[in-house]
């Protein structure tokens, strides 16, 4: 084997820190953008926060304009909240007796899983915490009296127990159903019910309609949640017969660079200290303008295409592609460029992503998954419920209704996207 040195030349990428800061800029929500100006803020005393009045506003066809005064968003973020297990305890430890109880009932809070539900048994939350069992009884009782929620219950099925007492308590027929045949009443097997219970179909039906009426699981959300807060990055508003966008995230305020710093740099370890931060910070202030550029050239080609939308019509279908063939610009900038981000329009406020959705090719014309969906869920909510329509059937009612051609593979796929259970689960 022979060993020498050589010299070779080729061709590469390579990402700058600066290339990749830019991107991720690109698909943050305008809150994170906030908050890494903020964290840049406390290394770079060059840079300085200076709060708008106005903001730069572009219509559908391009033209400028002075928008509405921009209030500083900011002061309306929250700061860390509690979670709902804390918040819940918090409320009840108030009632408790001793420290025992604290012990106890903060152990059952804290083990509840996202639906309320305890998945530990009594006796193992007894040896856990070595304390009687009879004190893990007392204070899950307690628990699932809290407002009537039922948190706590072991599983749906206690859970729906729990309600039946609450609420119904004269019904045994539902309650034995609910205890030893939840399965069967699931799939609708009112025969082989009527014939193991002795009772008619009828009655069996009018135990699963107030069924129907109980919850599946504790009502969390009665217990206060934190807030998610939404910033729009783009607001559509309508102005005669165009659109105005209006960007409101840059981010939420200007950013300036700090002058008064610049006597500093008579001094020379100073003054490369300074010309880094000046560095920074110019690359910061243009990443931050070309990801509000990007934004907005996405958002002009989104009110174009989805006109129809805003209007109070069906969504059309519109892919990555479609957007970045119109701007010039890869699809995966447009996929970063809509990532977490929140557009206002006179019909709500809708994450960006939402107005991209594929579509189905039928004759001359395309139509889009999601108008498609709407149809499915218009079909099934007024269906009759002891005759269910299958997919295949819906299969035929969108082609002789509404002319839409799609195969019952397709519309299977379509319903279990919007969580509807099939035909047969559906039958009352």
């Amino acid at each position: 084997m022979k060993l020498e040195l050589t010299q070779k030349q080729t061709t590469g990428l390579f990402m700058t820190t600066e290339v990749r800061q830019a991107i991720s800029l690109l698909q943050y929500s305008a809150m994170d953008v906030w908050d890494y100006v903020q964290e840049e803020m406390l290394n770079n005393p060059l840079l300085a926060v200076e709060e708008r009045d106005f903001s730069d506003s572009y219509s559908s066809r391009g033209r400028s304009h002075i928008g509405d005064t921009l209030n500083n968003v900011v002061e309306f973020y929250p700061c860390n909240e509690k979670g709902w297990r804390e918040k819940l305890f918090d409320q009840i430890k108030w009632q408790l007796n001793s420290e025992e109880d604290y012990e106890v009932m903060q152990y059952l809070v804290l083990n509840l899983n996202d639906r309320g539900f305890l998945p530990i048994d009594v006796n193992e939350i007894s040896k856990s915490l070595n304390v009687p069992s009879s004190a893990v009884t007392d204070n899950l009782e307690h628990l699932k009296d809290y407002e009537s929620i039922g948190l706590g219950s072991a599983g749906t099925r206690d859970y729906l127990i729990y309600q039946i007492k609450q609420q119904y308590p004269q019904e045994g027929l539902l309650m034995q159903l609910v205890a030893y045949h939840l399965d069967d009443i699931a799939n609708r097997r009112w025969n082989h019910l009527s014939r193991q219970l002795s009772v008619s179909q009828s009655d069996i039906k009018q135990a699963f309609t107030l069924l129907k009426k109980l919850r599946p699981h504790p009502y969390i959300d009665s217990i206060k949640q934190p807030v998610k807060y939404m910033v729009a990055d783009i607001i559509v508003k309508k102005e005669g017969n165009d659109y105005l966008l209006t960007d409101s995230n840059s981010p939420l305020s200007s950013i300036r660079i700090d002058s008064s710093y610049a006597s500093l740099k008579k001094d020379a370890k100073a003054e490369s200290f300074l010309n880094d931060c000046y560095k920074n910070a110019n690359w910061l202030i243009r990443s931050i303008e070309q990801r509000r550029q990007t934004i907005l050239k996405v958002a002009k080609v989104i009110v174009k295409e989805q006109t129809a939308f805003l209007e109070g019509g069906p969504l059309h279908p519109l892919t990555y592609k479609q957007v970045a063939e119109q701007i010039d610009m890869h699809e995966s900038t447009v996929s970063r460029a809509v990532s977490n981000k929140v557009m206002q329009t006179s019909r709500g406020v809708f994450e960006m992503k939402y107005f991209f959705t594929t579509g189905l090719s039928q004759n001359d014309s395309t139509i889009s998954s999601t108008q498609v969906k709407n149809h499915i869920q218009d079909l099934i909510d007024h269906e009759d419920k002891s005759k269910p329509l299958s997919d295949q059937k819906l299969a035929q009612v969108l082609k002789k209704d509404y002319d839409i051609e799609i195969s019952r593979r397709t519309v299977a796929k379509y319903r279990e996207s919007l969580q509807i259970p099939s035909s047969s689960k559906r039958k009352e």
